[in-house]
């Protein structure tokens, strides 16, 4: 399957999306569908196949069509009987397209969404770096969008800039009491904000995991990481214990750990930067816990354990002088291919010590509702949609099957694979019944919060800054209590703005 990128998409990600589809339905409901008959048109699918996407896009534009409608009774009654037709297309803002591409399957969502509603996704793009841009200037223009990616950065921002609606006075329309949504209702509740609900995630991506090598862990006699997190023992002090033992066992240079993985040690602890508390977003930085966490961060680089070279690796290290790779599943098939002999496996962020709680730290899929859009009930039926699709077990056995063949990198020559192993632990590591959800406020409210820039400590947001304060040997903080302390005054101010 191809995948078509944004040339400007920039912020590498690596998203793979679990985008599945059915070919064809058994049977056609037209109407308003209640749950009972969404379950008989699961059911009723004979065949289906599995797909990933990489936040595709294409360079589709909006088409207008609009012409003046005569103000003869004949003439309303057409306009009337034309807004019914259409009343359940959506008109999508992305720089990614949800309909497929000429020889392509329709996702399972898509597909459900257009065999039951009868509604279509009328596409809009938009370049990743200028989606807000000209959300914004459509939404004051009065043009048509209705929906449009959730972006963990730009949530509760777009709240305060009236970009979105909530989602409540649809709840019936998704069904959300439910059997579907109960293993999702711990996410929703996360995502509560000033006693409404923007967003409703339906799905949970993107993990963020250590990748190891057995080979390794076995020839060191340090154990298995992944043995001690089924016996509830994988922790930051066995964590750290094992690095400092493969490191030490080195004649030449070792390393603990790459990659990225500082918010996710924050995380770890079940805080965020920001909290959301009795109504109000909460400046949390000073919290015991996260100090707690930052000072192991430190503890790292103080140690030598963290290595953070010049190019940034995008794979496991083939030359296997680091013990751990933290990152994503977006990245374990080219390491698996690079280092097939080294029986690769995968482990969570080990959790605080004293902690009973494995807390999740990735992407949570969603779409949001464009503020005055008229198509809230069309958008909570395509949300119902994915949530269906993302629940049939038929669809997430076609997904795993497509997940485990082996495939050509682009250049040809290097494969690319998940074992089965690997791909049953990271679907754990998704299940919100054994992980605990977790979402940072202060990660969507705006540049200062958390903002790339370049790197330095006046351009970069706070949440970004503390992995350079904790880890980065040029960039260290003299103290987590300095850094802390110098921090909280930005936290206050922008605070400030989303509290009324």
């Amino acid at each position: 399957m191809k995948y078509r990128i944004s040339d400007d998409y920039t912020e590498n990600y690596g998203t793979v999306l679990n985008n599945l589809f059915m070919p064809q339905m058994a049977k056609q409901l037209s109407g308003d569908l209640r749950m009972n008959n969404l379950k008989r048109i699961i059911a009723s699918i004979t065949t289906m196949a599995a797909f990933s996407s990489l936040c595709v896009s294409c360079d589709k534009s909006k088409k207008n069509d609009s012409t003046a409608s005569p103000t003869t009774e004949a003439g309303t009654a057409e306009t009337t009987e034309a807004a019914d037709l259409h009343k359940m297309d959506i008109t999508w803002l992305a720089d990614y397209d949800l309909n497929p591409d000429e020889g392509e399957q329709t996702r399972a969502a898509l597909n459900l969404y257009e065999k039951v509603y009868g509604g279509k996704i009328n596409y809009v793009y938009t370049s990743h770096k200028e989606r807000y841009e000209n959300l914004d200037r459509m939404l004051a223009a009065d043009e048509d969008v209705d929906m449009l990616p959730f972006d963990m950065h730009d949530f509760p921002n777009g709240t305060l800039k009236n970009r979105y609606q909530p989602l409540d006075p649809y709840f019936d329309k998704m069904e959300m009491d439910s059997d579907i949504w109960t293993d999702m209702k711990s996410a929703i509740d996360v995502f509560a904000y000033d006693k409404q609900h923007y967003v409703i995630p339906y799905s949970v991506s993107e993990p963020i995991f250590l990748t190891y090598s057995r080979k390794i862990t076995e020839g060191e006699s340090l154990g298995d990481p992944y043995t001690l997190y089924k016996e509830g023992k994988w922790d930051w002090k066995a964590f750290t214990e094992m690095m400092n033992k493969f490191v030490g066992n080195g004649n030449g240079t070792r390393y603990g750990i790459q990659g990225v993985f500082g918010e996710t040690a924050i995380y770890s602890t079940g805080q965020t930067i920001v909290r959301h508390e009795g109504g109000k977003l909460v400046n949390n930085i000073g919290s015991p816990e996260i100090g707690k966490a930052a000072e192991m961060l430190r503890g790292l680089s103080d140690s030598r354990l963290y290595y953070n070279p010049k190019d940034f690796p995008s794979n496991f290290p083939s030359n296997h002088s680091t013990l751990f790779y933290a990152m994503s599943d977006w990245a374990l098939g080219a390491s698996n291919g690079e280092n097939r002999d080294m029986d690769l496996m995968v482990v969570p962020f080990p959790k605080a010590e004293g902690s009973d709680k494995n807390y999740f730290s990735g992407t949570y899929n969603a779409v949001m509702l464009a503020a005055g859009s008229e198509k809230g009930e069309a958008v909570a039926a395509y949300i119902r949609c994915e949530r269906l699709a993302a629940t049939s077990q038929k669809m997430i056995d076609a997904e795993k099957k497509e997940a485990l063949e082996v495939k050509n990198n682009v250049d040809g020559n290097s494969l690319s694979f998940i074992t089965e192993e690997q791909y049953d632990a990271i679907s754990e590591f998704k299940d919100l019944s054994k992980f605990t959800p977790i979402f940072d406020f202060g990660l969507g409210m705006g540049e200062k919060m958390w903002g790339y820039g370049e790197y330095s400590y006046e351009t970069r947001g706070v949440i970004n800054n503390i992995t350079a304060a904790m880890l980065d040997e040029t960039d260290k903080a003299e103290s987590w209590q300095a850094f802390a302390e110098s921090a909280k005054p930005l936290i206050d101010s922008e605070i400030t703005k989303y509290n009324k």
